[in-house]
């Protein structure tokens, strides 16, 4: 495999020259050009390397032109687009690589009709559409892709009407739904899901009352429900559920009474509760849970006792109880902002 780090683009000549140097290595299987420069023009000499199997060509500049050279790559089964310049005619395109199995095309500009044409790619498991403009008619149209396993749809427009065609897709294990305007309705029927272990509804105004339907979902190992209103009564049926190891209930509006029940959690591995409204008395129940690895309680209302909590109850490797820049994170207290991922 051949892979290229991320690095600034010092010329126009620079992408042209690099495949050409890619090409001496003809027997290449994983190749990975992100963030080079690579545009329409490079693209088909990539293609000539026809021993491919995963192919990342992200946060470059190809178009629907360039996509069009893709389809002769029949060994290729992962390929990666996200952040190009891709609209619905370069999605009818990758389409037509029926044998792909895993695909990447976050933050591009597909919609309902680009959903349509991805739609009948028979063998795809692992598919990322995040970032784009897929509305409740294209979600009818990807709910009739039955072999998925992980889906990504997070920054569209599905709304409730588009979770409920969503939730109708069988054998889904990760599904990721942030930031598409869901609401408790939403959140209803993506609960009545089963098989999943990894559930992302960030940012969709669910509620208390979607929270509460949220609860309801069987075998969850990790939760994301950041930003979404929740508050103790939220909280309080959250902590009911079973075998979750991570989970993310940062910017909502949780005190001390949730975050007591969320202490009962024994099963937890990595919290963030950072930017609610817990204080002293909520953090003393936090600072009791055993076999925490990474807390988060960043920007809520700690004071010196509520610090304090921490020195006397179990170690947590890594603890954060400062104000961070990011929602949603797990730094290490005393890192750079820099180091601090989302």
């Amino acid at each position: 495999s051949l892979h290229h780090a991320e690095s600034p683009i010092r010329d126009a000549a620079f992408p042209k020259t690099l495949v050409n140097i890619v090409l001496e290595f003809s027997n290449l299987k994983k190749l990975n050009l992100s963030h080079t420069g690579i545009t329409d023009a490079e693209v088909e000499k990539i293609t000539k390397i026809s021993e491919l199997v995963e192919l990342d060509l992200s946060e470059n500049w190809i178009s629907d032109r360039g996509v069009q050279d893709l389809v002769s790559l029949e060994g290729v089964t992962h390929l990666n687009l996200s952040r190009n310049q891709i609209s619905d005619s370069g999605a009818k395109s990758i389409a037509q690589m029926r044998w792909l199995t895993c695909l990447r095309l976050s933050i591009n500009q597909i919609g309902d009709n680009g959903a349509r044409s991805i739609a009948q790619m028979e063998e795809m498991v692992d598919l990322d559409l995040s970032g784009n403009e897929i509305e409740a008619a294209g979600a009818v149209e990807l709910a009739k892709m039955q072999r998925i396993t992980s889906l990504n749809l997070s920054g569209n427009r599905m709304q409730a009407s588009g979770a409920l065609a969503i939730a109708r897709i069988p054998g889904v294990a990760r599904l990721n739904l942030a930031s598409n305007e869901l609401g408790a309705c939403g959140a209803r029927f993506i609960a009545q899901m089963v098989g999943l272990t990894y559930l992302n509804l960030s940012r969709n105004q669910i509620g208390d009352e979607g929270a509460i339907s949220v609860a309801e979902v069987f075998g969850l190992a990790h939760l994301d429900l950041y930003t979404n209103q929740i508050g103790d009564i939220g909280a309080q049926a959250i902590a009911q559920m079973i075998g979750i190891v991570s989970l993310n209930l940062s910017g909502n509006s949780i005190g001390d009474e949730g975050a007591g029940s969320i202490a009962q959690m024994n099963h937890l591995v990595h919290l963030n509760l950072s930017r609610n409204r817990i204080g002293d008395a909520g953090a003393r129940r936090i600072a009791q849970m055993s076999g925490i690895v990474h807390l988060n309680l960043a920007g809520n209302f700690l004071g010196d006792a509520g610090i304090q909590f921490f020195s006397q109850g179990p170690s947590i490797p890594y603890l954060d109880l400062l104000e961070q820049l990011h929602v949603g994170s797990f730094p290490v207290q005393g890192a750079r902002p820099e180091e601090k991922k989302n």
